[in-house]
């Protein structure tokens, strides 16, 4: 198994759809001794994890962000982060086929890193980053997969190396950092 010093990942699945229960979780990218486009895949029934080529990302970055919609429109996303360099770059998964390409329409405004992701599970997905000194955010629109600025998310002060974590569908929070 390959050990990996960052990792991010985000649960649904084929079955998520309609209110049921998610059926995986992926975990992609990080850092291991040079950048990685590795993606695992957790199956929650089992709570199994194992190599998921299919879901292997398009380019190796750590400090990406991450969200998904929970089935609703069956996408979740790998947005942005380092690799050698900040990318805007962002692949989208299909939750349906567990497969992973490169979807340039979500792609941040602009090339930075580190991300913190989150989202309502249904509508929209929140990318928030603050590793130039501003504090913006992103926000994909889950029904078109399409990703822009979004000036009302921005975080409240300019920090590095956030948390995140959601209720659903009501709050969304990004948590601690380095200021």
């Amino acid at each position: 198994m390959l050990k990996l010093n960052t990792l991010s990942g985000f649960g649904s699945g084929v079955s998520a759809a309609g209110g049921a229960s998610p059926t995986y979780g992926y975990f992609g990218s990080g850092i291991t001794s040079g950048s990685s486009t590795a993606t695992d895949r957790i199956t929650f029934a089992t709570s199994t994890l194992a190599a998921h080529t299919d879901a292997d990302q398009s380019y190796g970055a750590e400090a990406d962000g991450d969200c998904s919609d929970a089935g609703s429109f069956g996408y979740g996303y790998f947005v942005a982060g380092y690799s050698s360099e900040n990318v805007a770059t962002t692949d989208r998964i299909t939750f349906s086929t567990s497969t992973t390409a490169a979807h340039t329409d979500a792609n941040t405004y602009i090339a930075r890193s580190p991300f913190s992701g989150n989202s309502d599970g249904t509508t929209y997905g929140y990318i928030t980053e603050s590793g130039l000194g501003v504090a913006d955010a992103d926000r994909i629109t889950f029904s078109t997969s399409v990703a822009a600025q979004n000036t009302d998310a921005n975080l409240a002060t300019t920090r590095r190396n956030t948390g995140s974590l959601s209720d659903g569908p009501t709050y969304g929070y990004t948590i601690g950092g380095i200021t």
